[in-house]
């Protein structure tokens, strides 16, 4: 691999990175809404993704 091909590696995966944290705010305030939608303190792991996905068609499976 020459060192073109190498820094271009990085650089996307750079912005890749910077995508995911780009994400990170908005992913909380969606995890607050259902929060505050349930009116409670307790929800399981499976209820918060089932939520989470249900409210964002932008979040894939990898």
């Amino acid at each position: 691999m020459d060192e073109k091909e190498r820094k271009k590696m990085v650089e996307n995966e750079a912005k890749a990175h910077n995508k995911m944290i780009n994400c990170i705010p908005k992913l909380f305030d969606m995890i607050y809404v259902v929060f505050q939608a349930a009116r409670c303190t307790v929800i399981t792991k499976e209820e918060l993704i089932y939520k989470i996905m249900a409210k964002d068609l932008d979040i894939v499976d990898r």
